[in-house]
């Protein structure tokens, strides 16, 4: 039986920056449609509010169960906050470059 072995490409390490990008930036869109905080999620998830501040901005990289939980929580899909929308980003500059 000849079985091949995939090895991680070096394209997909450099693609994990954007990826945490488009978590963050899809999870700031859907907590502000659903009217959600960082304290509400980090008490219903049961998580501390430090790792949802890091997650929030992209800072730290979450678990496929803390994903869950964000996502069974929002009522979203996880491909929700994988997938790149640029209808999104610009509802995001639009939300979020007023507060900074």
């Amino acid at each position: 039986m000849n079985k091949e072995i995939n090895y991680l490409n070096i394209t997909e390490i450099d693609a994990y920056p954007q990826i945490l990008n488009l978590i963050r930036t899809n999870l700031k869109i859907y907590m502000y449609q659903n009217n959600v905080n960082s304290v509400e999620l980090s008490k219903e998830l049961g998580i501390s509010t430090g790792t949802v501040s890091k997650i929030i901005n992209g800072k730290c990289n979450p678990t496929i169960l803390i994903l869950l939980a964000i996502t069974n929580y929002l009522e979203i899909k996880i491909n929700d906050l994988l997938k790149e929308n640029t209808s999104a980003e610009k509802s995001y500059e639009m939300i979020f470059s007023k507060h900074a």
